[in-house]
């Protein structure tokens, strides 16, 4: 069977894009979800009153969804909603993107300081295509529980080190004190 290789590759696609969403879906409840249904608001493509449904719905939604896809269960359906939740993001950002909004927090972990653009239409985009990919492929390679573990420690050590490069990146950042400065001069 063509798809019978693909084990491996899937079960790592599946439990990244679950960890995307489940850190998603934490971010958007620890940092305040009424910041978040804030920023669906400032999307303005539903009626005022839905927005506050609708961003506890999208957050309820990632971690649910994220939870299933790293754990491997019921992984087609949430695959297929995974593709959704994208796909519907991807829409949003370009949608304002054309309407020439680009001052909009993209919402994607919470209330950030991040704004929409073309490059997070893409990103969702290809997400969307690898959780169809997942759902095309999964019933055909079905993972062994060493490929899960061996996906799982992968997609935990990538996000350790990104947690790492954002934790330099911000003391670099930091502004330097007064005297230091006095200092090099």
């Amino acid at each position: 069977m063509f798809f019978a290789g693909w084990s491996s590759s899937i079960v790592l696609l599946q439990v990244l894009i679950g960890c995307v969403l489940l850190i998603a879906g934490i971010a958007k409840f620890v940092g305040g979800i009424q910041s978040f249904v804030q920023v669906v608001r400032q999307y303005r493509l539903l009626p005022s009153r839905l927005a506050a449904l609708t961003g506890w719905a999208i957050a309820t939604a990632e971690l649910g969804v994220g939870t299933f896809l790293f754990a491997g269960r019921m992984v087609p359906v949430c695959s297929a909603l995974a593709a959704m939740l994208f796909g519907a993001f991807a829409f949003g950002i370009a949608a304002n993107l054309a309407r020439g909004r680009t001052d909009i927090s993209c919402g994607c972990f919470g209330a950030t300081e991040s704004r929409i653009s073309w490059w997070l239409v893409a990103r969702n985009v290809v997400a969307a295509f690898c959780a169809l990919l997942i759902v095309r492929i999964s019933p055909h390679a079905p993972p062994s529980q060493i490929d899960r573990v061996d996906a799982s420690l992968i997609v935990l050590g990538l996000i350790g080190i990104c947690i790492l490069l954002q934790v330099f990146v911000r003391l670099y950042r930091l502004p330097v004190p007064k005297e230091r400065l006095a200092n090099r001069a």
